[in-house]
């Protein structure tokens, strides 16, 4: 099921703002007036641009925050077979307030109305073009158009906002052939090139237990061809398995990990670490780091108890069991 949910205004009484904080700091980063904002600062350190925000204890503040109740449902529990979703890999709402949702189960791409009625959809299983195999991230592309990324044929494909197929690239054809793209993480700078994390094939651990490696970062044309190498940023923290024939790789309960967002011709980087986000140049140049004080919470043992009871409320005692012996033990 996918469910939209609208923002609404509240007051916070007092206490912490909530851990949206990012949004407004990144607004805050363009003021050159810290006194107006007296628990920030701004400052120059080699032509790299600070923001640190202290630890807001402030009441009465109005504040952006999730409604109650959805404004709409799609998918869940339904006889319509136009409703049924299944392995989602994107959902977005267009200028009119049309949803689109990429739905890897049946390799299409389904439109529908700003009140949930189908459309119709673009899209099928194979590998022609407006065709896909894996479907892996949706993405809105200027101002006219979306894509979608298929990581198993490595191929971006533009629709203009209706549907209608317009092209089709397939990203570092030749160059890179040992690099995992990673679609989800996908970017469209203001000149509609493409900023793409990567994890290196050949870099992956091959031994049990836990591991971090790195993700390559690269800039690439609207045709897919590479045009520089951004840098490298620490990956998800994953648990290595002993399987037969070799290791598998699951990902950790609360792992730390990292997160990527493009804006005009910047993106973002921030990680579940610390409380910093790094804006860069596409070409990878250092522009601003943006900070908060806030405290730390460890995650306890009853929070991944919780987690795993979640995951598995009403299934079988078998099905919880073979996920301890996997997910949950990695993280002992």
């Amino acid at each position: 099921m996918i469910r939209f949910k609208r923002l609404r205004m509240t007051t916070i009484p007092g206490g912490r703002l909530p851990c949206v904080w990012a949004i407004g700091v990144v607004a805050l980063a363009c003021s050159n007036s810290p006194e107006t904002h007296p628990r920030t600062t701004v400052t120059d350190s080699s032509g790299i641009t600070i923001v640190h925000n202290r630890s807001p204890h402030r009441s009465g503040v109005e504040t952006w925050i999730i409604a109650d109740t959805p404004s709409l449902d799609l998918g869940g529990a339904t006889t319509d077979p136009s409703q049924e979703l299944f392995y989602v890999a994107g959902a977005m709402r267009l200028d009119d307030g049309s949803i689109v949702v990429a739905n890897d189960g049946t390799a299409e791409l389904r439109f529908f109305g700003e009140d949930g009625t189908f459309l119709g959809t673009v899209g099928a299983r194979g590998s022609g073009p407006g065709e896909f195999q894996t479907l892996s991230g949706l993405l809105r592309y200027g101002p006219d158009s979306i894509a979608v990324f298929d990581s198993e044929l490595r191929r971006l494909t533009v629709y203009d906002l209706t549907g209608n197929f317009g092209r089709s690239a397939t990203l570092l054809p030749a160059e890179g052939s040992g690099l995992l793209l990673v679609g989800a993480a996908l970017g469209v700078f203001a000149d509609r090139t493409l900023f793409l994390p990567t994890r290196d094939l050949f870099s992956v651990q091959r031994r049990p237990g836990a591991m971090r490696g790195t993700q390559p970062s690269i800039h690439v044309s609207e045709t897919g061809t590479l045009l520089d190498s951004v840098g490298a940023f620490p990956g998800r923290e994953m648990f290595m398995q002993t399987i037969e024939g070799g290791v598998r790789a699951v990902s950790r309960i609360f792992g730390r990990s990292t997160f990527y967002a493009v804006a005009g011709d910047n993106f973002f980087v921030g990680t579940n670490d610390w409380y910093e986000i790094a804006r860069y140049s596409p070409t990878g140049v250092l522009r601003a780091l943006i900070r908060t004080d806030h405290p730390r919470s460890p995650v306890q043992r009853g929070d991944r108890e919780a987690f795993i009871q979640a995951r598995f409320e009403g299934q079988s005692p078998a099905e919880r069991q073979a996920y301890e012996r996997g997910y949950g033990k990695s993280d002992h």
